[in-house]
């Protein structure tokens, strides 16, 4: 079947339709989903998370015969849980169909293998030097109102520094509300590259 274009109204139109349906629901399709074979071929290699982030644990794991990073959410309380959830299902839409060697690929999501900004530390490299993007799901969450309410405000400050100023106070920069944009997207890109660069890895300062 051929696949249609990123740039084609019908699949912008039925991708919007699918996101908003999965976060309305809080269901994905069932192709979204890891299936038992994939989930007998999937292992946890790490004893303890490897990383930690305001949303989610990582652990270490090893899925026929590769590494891959297994993304644990953290989020307490029921209410919360199914906020969260909700949006999380959303953004599963669009990685699941995001195509790119920057961009770390999803193999799927698992309900049943845990009890379940762009910054330096969502980079990985991969064995060719190429960057690519992780953690992609659950950025935009930071900027929805409705999650803010649904997370414990210590959950976004690890990405505080990486985030445009617009985002944090938009009334100072004229907008009616924070929305993640271009422009966003390329201070965020601006403060890895002098994280790595020009700070060799240091935190920039406050």
């Amino acid at each position: 079947m051929q696949r249609l274009s990123v740039t084609n109204q019908l699949y912008t139109t039925a991708l919007f339709t699918l996101r908003k349906l999965c976060a309305s629901a809080g269901q994905l399709p069932e192709s979204y989903m890891v299936s038992t074979e994939e989930r007998n071929g999937l292992k946890i290699t790490s004893e303890y998370p490897t990383a930690f982030g305001g949303f989610a644990d990582i652990w270490q794991g090893q899925y026929r015969g590769q590494d891959v990073a297994i993304k644990a959410l953290r989020v307490s309380g029921r209410d919360r849980i199914q906020t969260v959830e909700k949006m999380f299902f959303k953004e599963v839409v669009l990685w699941h169909n995001l195509r790119h060697d920057n961009i770390t690929p999803l193999i799927g999501v698992d309900r049943k293998l845990f009890p379940c900004a762009m910054i330096s530390a969502n980079i990985l490299i991969d064995e060719q030097g190429r960057a690519r993007l992780a953690d992609f799901g659950l950025t935009a969450m930071t900027h929805d109102l409705h999650a803010l309410n649904a997370i414990t405000p210590l959950s976004i400050v690890g990405s505080l520094r990486w985030t445009a100023p617009e985002i944090l106070d938009p009334e100072s920069a004229g907008l009616e509300k924070a929305r993640p944009s271009k422009a966003s997207d390329v201070f965020s890109t601006g403060m890895v590259m002098w994280e790595g660069v020009g700070l060799t890895g240091q935190t920039q300062p406050k």
